[in-house]
């Protein structure tokens, strides 16, 4: 068993409040008034537990260990470069990821070179190549190396559809209304 510290986004599992899960989409528009408020980062909070949850669950059913726990979660200034994320951490069954890394590796190679090459406006972080990614989780510092175990960790769990893109966007989307109205006041009262 392993043990990292990511963000949902390296997972591919994105809990983006300005498009995805938008609390002005998740409430109805009757029941906003001008005195409604909302508490973004309550909201935000909930979300990354829920995302948790969410990612455990679904590697329970699947019968691989794996056990996630968010310890933060943040918001940027600016949308351009960044989204919103849970900080998490997760103890994994390592061995089983790398595995099945090895098991389809030109399937993850092509991943790697498909979503990390750099181009004109993207500047990628991440080696685009096998050679030196898996340097970076074998020898790298803890940053590099916890980073590249999480993005074989999402590949993994969306590749063998341990939780695809579009069954954690419905089970976020089943969860997201409710979270928008735990944290907002002063919505419009319901006529009897």
């Amino acid at each position: 068993m392993k043990t990292i510290n990511t963000i949902s986004d390296t997972l591919g599992y994105t809990i983006d409040t300005y498009t995805m899960f938008n609390p002005s989409d998740a409430i109805a528009d009757d029941d906003w008034t001008d005195d409604t408020e909302f508490d973004h980062t309550a909201y935000l909070a909930e979300l990354a537990n829920y995302c948790a949850e969410e990612l455990t669950r679904a590697c329970s059913e699947a019968k691989f260990k794996a056990e996630f726990t968010a310890t933060g979660s943040y918001s940027p200034n600016a949308y351009n470069f960044a989204t919103d994320n849970a900080e998490l951490l997760i103890e994994f069954d390592n061995d089983r990821v790398l595995a099945y890394i090895y098991a389809h590796l030109v399937k993850f190679s092509d991943y790697l070179k498909e979503n990390f090459t750099s181009y004109d406006g993207f500047a990628s972080f991440v080696p685009n190549n096998w050679t030196e990614f898996s340097r970076g989780f074998r020898i790298g510092d803890t940053i590099e190396a916890d980073r590249n175990w999480a993005i074989m960790l999402g590949w993994y769990m969306r590749e063998s559809e341990i939780l695809t893109v579009d069954d954690y966007i419905d089970a976020m989307n089943d969860h997201v209304s409710e979270a928008a109205y735990n944290h907002a006041t002063n919505l419009a009262e319901e006529e009897i």
